[in-house]
Parts: C-alpha cells; sequence; structure tokens
C-alpha cells in the first residue's frame, strides 16, 4: 500500500466518522433524507472549503501544487462517485434482497475506485 493510498483510507475515514456516524443513526432511525444529506452536507462543505483556498491562494488552481498525480485520480473518481449519488437521488432507487440496487452499484464502484488507484500508485508518470 502506498502513500497516497493509505493517506486517503486514513484521512478520509477519520474525517467522516461523524458524518457516519449520524448517518448510520438515522437510518436506523428511519431518517433517510437525514441520512443522505449529512454526507452530501459535508462533501459540500469541504467542495466550498476547497474552493475557498483555491481563490486564496490566487497565482494558480490548487491542482497545479498537487506532486503526486495518484491525488489528482483519488479526486476525479470521488467526482464519478459523487456523480453515482447524484443519479441515484435522481433516479431513486429499486429495492433487492434488503438494500437498495444503487447502494450495491455505489459499493462495486468504491471498490473499482480503490482498485485503480492501489493498482496506479507506485508507478512512475
Amino acid at each position: 500500500m502506498g502513500q497516497g493510498f493509505a493517506g486517503m483510507l486514513l484521512l478520509g475515514g477519520i474525517t467522516s466518522l461523524p458524518e457516519v456516524a449520524v448517518s448510520v443513526t438515522a437510518a436506523l432511525e428511519g431518517e433517510a433524507a437525514l441520512a443522505v444529506n449529512t454526507l452530501l452536507g459535508s462533501v459540500a462543505a469541504q467542495v466550498a472549503l476547497l474552493a475557498l483556498a483555491d481563490a486564496l491562494i490566487g497565482r494558480s488552481a490548487l491542482t497545479s501544487v498537487v506532486v503526486d498525480p495518484v491525488a489528482l485520480l483519488q479526486g476525479a473518481l470521488n467526482v464519478i462517485l459523487l456523480a453515482l449519488v447524484a443519479g441515484a437521488i435522481t433516479a431513486g432507487d429499486i429495492a433487492m434482497a434488503g438494500f437498495g440496487l444503487w447502494n450495491g452499484v455505489l459499493l462495486l464502484g468504491y471498490f473499482a475506485a480503490i482498485a485503480i488507484v492501489s493498482g496506479y500508485e507506485g508507478r512512475t508518470p
């Protein structure tokens, strides 16, 4: 496991723990809207902070100071997963075997993103 991949897992996991706790509790209580909005609100706040940092740096975009292309790949795959979430919310869901079909699609997308990043990491561009 490379440094970028380990950093993605640790930072993403640690910073998401409060939202995950609220979302799991809300889902167990049957409050689906609160569960989804908590996670998406967290992502929106992080994107707003990145946009603010990008505006304050001024001279060039934040992506121009990222040394490791794996970090850019992680960001791009995150955008794709968020687009899938938006599609799931817009299209609605179909229950299959006790969980939603979109849940399976998103889970497979998540594991595919991890496989792509871990397969790319360590290669020289």
